[in-house]
């Protein structure tokens, strides 16, 4: 049985009324949101892209510089071995990491300047050595670079393994 009540049906369709149009900005709030995602997530995979192109062009420049590297700490066509004199000049630059002077080798190993600059200047040559100081009263000033620690390294273990 139906309500008499004519207030009841006037409600019911207020409330359904009320409920879609509740329902209607619901659904455009919804479809905001939906549409500022998609712009966003558009937005990321375009920085995703493009940092993963970084990422492939960094990837390559660390592997050129690493090749680089190993290229620069790697002796070329250098001897296996020196003789005793030489090697002895390679052992007092390789315990200085300032350097030392032309003086103070030919003093350690007995060696004349002469000599020491004998070698010395192979070892310029070969780009195992940098002159770090000139000076005219004390003499000129070496070091080791890089390439010439590394060669030492390989020459200092083959002489512990004999």
């Amino acid at each position: 049985m139906s309500s008499l009540n004519p207030f009841q049906a006037i409600e019911k369709l207020i409330v359904e009324h009320g409920s879609s149009v509740v329902q209607e900005k619901h659904i455009a709030f919804l479809r905001e949101q939906l549409s500022a995602i998609k712009e966003e997530r558009s937005l990321l995979l375009k920085q995703l892209s493009d940092s993963g192109a970084d990422n492939k062009i960094l990837r390559s420049e660390n592997e050129n510089l690493n090749q680089k590297i190993k290229e620069y700490e790697k002796p070329n066509d250098l001897p296996e071995h020196l003789d005793t004199p030489a090697f002895f000049v390679l052992t007092i630059l390789a315990g200085k990491v300032s350097g030392a002077s032309t003086g103070h080798i030919a003093h350690v190993t007995g060696q004349n300047v002469n000599d020491v600059m004998f070698h010395i200047d192979e070892f310029l040559e070969w780009g195992l050595v940098q002159l770090t100081r000139a000076d005219t009263g004390a003499g000129c000033w070496y070091r080791l670079t890089a390439q010439g620690r590394a060669y030492y390294r390989k020459l200092d273990a083959k002489e512990h393994k004999s």
